[in-house]
């Protein structure tokens, strides 16, 4: 038995509930609160590991930095992408 986080049929299912609308419109305040914290430079390069469907990343790139963005359900997110609408 795969551990969970390992198991793609959890993600399938999960993603769209994990990452709800709320979540996405949290992002610009948590990603306020990463810079400041570490003091990221800007037009930093920054590397999102585990990055989910990527909304910090997504958020990081809106202002200006360069972001490598990897996750290995990466492909079922964007499979789930049009119920994830608010995306853009």
């Amino acid at each position: 038995m795969k551990i969970w986080y390992e198991n793609d049929d959890f993600w399938e299912i999960m993603a769209p509930k994990l990452f709800t609308e709320e979540h996405w419109k949290r992002a610009p305040e948590e990603v306020e609160k990463v810079i400041a914290l570490l003091e990221i430079e800007p037009a930093s390069h920054v590397l999102d590991l585990c990055c989910g469907p990527g909304r910090h990343s997504l958020e990081l790139a809106r202002r200006g930095f360069t972001v490598t963005a990897v996750d290995r359900t990466l492909n079922i997110y964007m499979k789930h992408k049009s119920k994830l609408s608010w995306i853009n």
